[in-house]
């Protein structure tokens, strides 16, 4: 049988754990506050780990609610400027876009939702935060609009960030071939 874990709480540290984190200025500090800091740093883990979870969730929700909505219109739309609407108008007579954008809104959603392939989900939806939080800033320009910008911005590059390792490849140069 195995048995479950300690609470973080009662975990003892490695010692060269414990001198990484608490090593202040090359004097060794007593052992109860050393187990103090080790177990404040595992507490700071586990709430980053629902601090990413409860983005990667909320991100996935909002995403995969309006991707339904631009086939079936159950979430009222605001009124909006005139050169807004013009631009939605734009989208949906090309007659495939609106409903691509659609597509690729429940996908990412979905896949964030069960959390299988985070990054691809991420980098399908990072050209439609960029178009979404352009036209909320720069058509729509309601308080409301602002915070939904916010809100997008924070959670796509707070979940990149976490996987960059998985994005860093993209970035990186070769020399020749």
């Amino acid at each position: 049988k195995r048995s479950s874990p300690a609470p973080y709480w009662t975990m003892q540290p490695p010692l060269k754990e414990i001198q990484k984190k608490a090593d202040v200025r090359g004097f060794y500090l007593s052992r109860q506050l050393n187990l103090l800091i080790y177990q404040l740093s595992v507490f700071e883990e586990l709430r980053m780990k629902y601090l990413f979870t409860t983005l990667r969730l909320m991100l996935g929700a909002v995403f995969f609610a309006f991707g339904w909505s631009k086939f079936i219109p159950f979430i009222p739309t605001p009124p909006v400027p005139p050169e807004a609407s013009m631009f939605i108008g734009a989208l949906v007579a090309t007659g495939y876009l609106w409903s691509l954008i659609g597509v690729i809104e429940i996908t990412a959603g979905a896949l964030l939702l069960t959390n299988r392939l985070i990054p691809l989900a991420l980098l399908l939806l990072a050209p439609i935060v960029t178009n979404i939080v352009l036209y909320l800033v720069l058509l729509a320009q309601t308080p409301m609009a602002y915070g939904m910008s916010v809100f997008l911005l924070t959670a796509g590059i707070t979940l990149a960030t976490q996987y960059w390792n998985r994005f860093a490849p993209i970035f990186e140069m070769r020399r020749g071939a």
